[in-house]
């Protein structure tokens, strides 16, 4: 036991594959450029909010024994550790921008401070997104315009009738002193 030398490998993470609604991503188009492993951000619409992403460590001395820890920025605080599992699951995500961190242990239990980190933007339905807010906006100013309008019209129109009701009357005033 004394000659046994420890393993001082610093395992690096790969993501492996990344599969949307239960359908591996094809690569060389939306939202795939090139392979997950050399991707660093992944640009998902909002009904893709539901996904699953494998990964593993390279390291050969009892890989089954590999632990892993990781963080969804912008939804978790805390780590998660996976003693076993190298897919980790994420369902009905809201609309937003997510840093996944993952990392391992080396074979003494040592959490090493090297992550792989794989930015996830998924954007909002075309109602939720900015420009629908802004005309949104703009439909509520133009409503508020044409009510307004209409009440300075009908103002108008009213003030019209009295006008021309004050000068009936003042006439009827004329005729009858005449």
């Amino acid at each position: 036991p004394n000659t046994v030398v420890s393993d001082q490998q610093m395992p690096n993470v790969y993501i492996t594959s990344f599969q949307v609604n239960n359908q591996e991503l094809p690569i060389n188009g939306a939202p795939l450029q090139r392979a997950v492993t050399y991707t660093d951000t992944v640009l998902l619409k909002y009904d893709q909010s539901s996904f699953s992403i494998g990964f593993a460590a390279l390291t050969y001395i009892a890989p089954e024994m590999t632990q892993y820890a990781y963080r969804l920025d912008g939804l978790d605080k805390d780590w998660t550790w996976l003693k076993t599992n190298r897919r980790i699951y994420f369902t009905d995500l809201s609309p937003g921008t997510y840093t996944l961190r993952i990392r391992t242990a080396d074979s003494n239990g040592q959490w090493l401070k090297k992550e792989t980190t794989l930015f996830i933007k998924i954007s909002p339905p075309f109602w939720l997104s900015p420009l629908a807010y802004m005309l949104y906006g703009l439909l509520v100013l133009a409503i508020i315009y044409v009510l307004a309008a209409q009440y300075h019209n009908r103002i108008k129109e009213k003030n019209k009738r009295r006008i021309a009701l004050f000068e009936q009357e003042k006439e009827k005033e004329i005729y009858r002193a005449r």
